[in-house]
């Protein structure tokens, strides 16, 4: 029997596609979002498509677009940065015994979500470096909700979790970005973007200063996310302390020393196929052979540590989660509380019907997709949620 095609490459108005996915054909809203392809005028080679694909509010989540010149600021939007924190707990299942509730109580009142923020800030957070950058986006009111925001998971599909292994230990993991200073960022640049049609995305030219500016204040908004990842989990550690009594006050920022950061939403100057390029990355990772990666699941189902394969026709990247399979108005109205009650069994989170929309129903199937990627990665650890505190 012929071994099955893992990557499909299909033409779309002369765009090439490669996608990890078997019923990418199939997928008519997004064929008909990956004709505005023909809009983007410095694609190199082709799109890549990850199986977590998905529609989002100004591009395809899962893709990777490279040009050689042109940023595309549609292309990542306004969470940038956003990605995904794991440390090793060093402690074991059984030592969470009958506090699981307590501890879900603990993270929620030192963790913010939705449009909680810090009121008053620690001093930890006002001495950091990332607010002593020399730029004009860092405004008094800026700096000011930025500092706020730290140590916040915001909303939608950002969480923290508390994990088990298939031995027993126990991991924390978060996912959230940039928050209001990546949108900031966005607003600022959209204003000097090139925008030739409607239809077009917002554009910029790396070799011009104001590219180069935006180039730049993308890895402010990456360096903030990586610290606003961190400090929620200093604020998991904190927690843990208190409820568990098992990590001494002193060992937490040894602890820390050990996180995975993995972004997966962002711009990058990178090589491939022997040329320099800017590769756009939406809700994808960047994998190369044998570095290691985060793969999240669903509130109810298992997320993974992964390794690269190094893949080239994927411009070394993988998928960064499940991905979406049905919107949220739609996930809202047609998901049962019963359904979703059903399969968040035995892991403490909310459970009230206002967050339908993150049941693992309106999610693709988390197997499914690491099946879809075998070319791109492969397992590491394999993580089973058992707390999960949802923006």
């Amino acid at each position: 029997m012929a071994k099955k095609q893992e990557v499909r490459t299909i033409k779309v108005n002369g765009t090439t596609i490669k996608a990890w996915s078997p019923t990418i054909e199939r997928d008519k809203e997004v064929q008909k979002s990956l004709r505005k392809l023909k809009h983007y005028p410095d694609i190199y080679s082709h799109v890549a498509l990850m199986p977590d694909y998905h529609l989002g509010e100004t591009s395809i989540n899962g893709s990777i677009i490279p040009s050689k010149e042109t940023l595309y600021l549609n292309a990542i939007g306004g969470d940038i940065g956003c990605g995904i924190a794991s440390i090793n707990l060093g402690i074991r299942e059984e030592n969470l015994e009958a506090k699981t509730r307590d501890l879900y109580k603990a993270i929620v009142s030192r963790v913010p979500t939705g449009r909680r923020v810090h009121i008053h800030p620690e001093e930890r957070i006002d001495s950091l470096d990332i607010f002593r950058a020399d730029n004009p986006i860092f405004t008094n009111s800026v700096i000011k909700k930025a500092k706020q925001q730290m140590g916040t998971v915001g909303d939608g599909n950002h969480f923290v979790e508390i994990q088990k292994d298939q031995e027993g230990n126990l991991y924390a993991m978060v996912h959230t970005g940039s928050r209001y200073l990546g949108q900031v960022i966005r607003e600022v640049h959209s204003r000097n973007g090139s925008q030739p049609n409607p239809k077009s995305p917002i554009m910029l030219n790396i070799n011009d200063q104001e590219g180069e500016a935006y180039l730049q204040d993308s890895q402010l908004a990456l360096a903030y996310s990586e610290e606003n990842r961190k400090e929620i989990l200093r604020k998991v550690l904190e927690a843990i302390s208190e409820t568990l009594g098992e990590i001494p006050k002193g060992q937490q920022e040894k602890i820390l020393e050990g996180i995975l950061d993995v972004p997966h939403n962002f711009i990058a100057k990178e090589t491939h196929f022997g040329t320099e390029l800017l590769v756009h990355r939406k809700g994808a990772i960047y994998v190369p052979e044998g570095s290691l990666g985060i793969i999240a699941g669903t509130m109810g189902t298992p997320s993974y540590i992964v390794q690269g394969r190094g893949n080239k026709e994927s411009f070394e990247s993988a998928s960064h989660g499940a991905g979406r399979r049905m919107p949220r108005g739609r996930a809202l109205r047609s998901i049962s509380h019963k359904e979703f009650l059903r399969t968040m069994d035995g892991i403490e989170s909310r459970k009230d019907e206002n967050v339908l929309d993150e049941s693992p129903q309106a999610y693709k199937s988390i197997k499914e997709v690491m099946r879809s990627q075998k070319s791109l990665v492969r397992k590491v650890e394999e993580l089973f949620p058992l707390i999960n505190v949802r923006g």
